[in-house]
């Protein structure tokens, strides 16, 4: 039987006032455990992915993860002029740079560091140790090379910051509330190259190992290894 056919429009008025507040009660009473037990349904999504590139010979991605506060860099580009139009699309959504992630020792994904550590002089620069040996070194002499690449006149071996944050293989990288997987691909176009994963959104930062209608980097002969 439908009780509210026996009872009064105002009874029927209050009681419905009295259940939604009840509800809200309840609700009040309950938030607190339910964010501990699921922040992420409310709101705190641990990332999302963005990038910049360009059309033209020499394309190179940056990629970024936005977090909750801030974000992760990964890659910087290969020349100064790139660079600064990387970190203007980077600047634009308003976070800091938490941390930069280098895939290889290639300048292509370096050259930009000198720009990005200046916008952002708390960031960290993650990378391999090769990785690190390669940029700090220059094994295959190509720093005399950068300055011909137009508008890159002004760029100085000296004044790229070196990693300062090196990491193992297969080591997991916490940075700003996401995990960064990493993993070493050995020698490949270069003498040692990072991909890095995201487990939580299944996402993989591959560097110069995938290619898409491009021709590999061959110069430094590591095929028959």
């Amino acid at each position: 039987m439908n009780l509210s056919l026996l009872l009064p429009a105002t009874a029927i008025q209050s009681r419905s006032v009295v259940s939604s507040s009840f509800r809200l009660f309840l609700l009040a009473m309950l938030l607190p455990f339910l964010l501990l037990i699921h922040p992420a349904s409310f709101g705190q999504s641990p990332s999302r992915v963005g990038g910049y590139t360009y059309a033209g010979p020499g394309t190179v991605n940056t990629w970024w993860i936005e977090t909750k506060d801030s974000l992760i860099v990964i890659d910087v580009q290969r020349d100064l002029p790139h660079a600064r139009q990387a970190l203007h699309k980077v600047q634009a959504i308003g976070k800091p740079v938490r941390a930069i992630l280098i895939t290889h020792g290639h300048p292509d994904h370096f050259a930009g560091l000198e720009v990005f550590r200046q916008a952002f002089p708390r960031s960290d620069i993650y990378a391999s140790q090769t990785t690190y040996e390669t940029i700090k070194n220059d094994p295959n002499g190509y720093m005399p090379f950068m300055k011909k690449i137009p508008g890159n006149e002004t760029f100085e071996h000296a004044n790229v910051p070196l990693p300062n944050r090196i990491f193992a293989d297969n080591q997991t990288l916490s940075l700003a509330g996401v995990d960064i997987e990493t993993k070493e691909l050995g020698i490949g176009e270069t003498n040692g190259g990072t991909a890095y994963y995201l487990p939580a959104t299944r996402e993989l930062f591959t560097g110069d190992v995938v290619l898409n209608n491009m021709q590999a980097f061959f110069l430094e002969e590591h095929s028959a290894q």
